[in-house]
């Protein structure tokens, strides 16, 4: 979302690279790869919530975690008055989309609440 529709043509040079590296010479030579490592909904832990948090002294107020986040549907982050990020931790699903879109390392992060 950030980079815009000319990232697929880095995405493609990326997976080249990737297949190249491992000696894959095919898409088809990785299709199934992981299929070991599928596990049930179920037998994860349900009781476990995570949610983002950011850290106030890094957060340069581009409102980059609050456009993804309502552009995806999730409506968790707000901007305040200040043009902090404001998360709602019940909306929060933990899905990591606000620190994949923020700018400035360590600025948003994740934590487990009890």
């Amino acid at each position: 979302m950030r980079y815009g529709f000319e990232m697929i043509d880095d995405l493609c040079d990326g997976l080249s690279n990737y297949m190249e590296t491992k000696g894959f010479n095919s898409v088809n030579d990785m299709v199934g790869r992981s299929l070991n490592d599928i596990v049930k909904r179920y037998s994860l832990n349900g009781n476990i919530r995570i949610v983002s948090l950011f850290k106030k002294d890094l957060c340069v107020k581009d409102k980059l975690c609050y456009v993804s986040y309502r552009d995806g549907g999730h409506n968790a982050i707000n901007i305040d008055e200040k043009g902090y990020p404001l998360i709602d931790e019940k909306e929060c699903k933990g899905c990591v989309l606000c620190i994949s879109v923020c700018l400035v390392p360590n600025c948003m992060k994740l934590k487990k609440l009890n």
